[in-house]
């Protein structure tokens, strides 16, 4: 949020985050649009050096 917040066309359904823990890399899959609807009580903390990925939506005109 401290960006701007996500685009339109952002895919708050398939947010990955990549972390590195030592020599072990993590990946966890995120519905984003649950959470920011108060619909997740679960709690994932951001940390520094996480990478973070939200892909576009598929869109048919």
């Amino acid at each position: 949020m401290e960006a701007g917040g996500p685009s339109p066309s952002a895919n708050l359904k398939k947010v990955t985050i990549i972390r590195q823990e030592g020599d072990k890399r993590t990946t966890h899959k995120l519905n984003m649009k649950d959470v920011l609807a108060g619909k997740k009580k679960n709690v994932f903390y951001i940390q520094p050096s996480d990478i973070i990925t939200i892909p576009e939506k598929f869109v048919i005109f």
